[in-house]
């Protein structure tokens, strides 16, 4: 099982990736780790050492094998108004050619 925590931090340009072992993500399990399992947080930033102010990005990839799970968490104002400039360039570009 593969449990990677990707993140980018406003004093950062580059993304930087924590790998975790089961017994470190999730809560204890009789029944052994699986995707399915409990992981000891709710939400990924909260396994890293960084102040959430400071985050931009926060992403959690989870695989097994045969699935995998990722979840997405986009934090600040500015990272919101980017995206809304590019959903609009990409919507303008769209209707522009044809």
């Amino acid at each position: 099982m593969k449990i990677i925590i990707e993140y980018l931090t406003k004093r950062s340009e580059i993304r930087k990736q924590i790998e975790f072992t089961p017994d470190l993500f999730f809560d204890e399990d009789e029944d052994g780790f699986s995707i399915d399992s409990i992981p000891k947080y709710i939400f990924p930033y909260e396994y890293l050492e960084i102040e959430k102010e400071e985050l931009i990005l926060v992403s959690l990839l989870i695989e097994d094998g045969l699935s995998y799970v990722k979840r997405d968490m986009f934090f600040g104002m500015k990272v919101k108004m980017k995206q809304i400039i590019i959903f609009l360039l990409m919507k303008r570009k769209r209707f522009s050619n044809g």
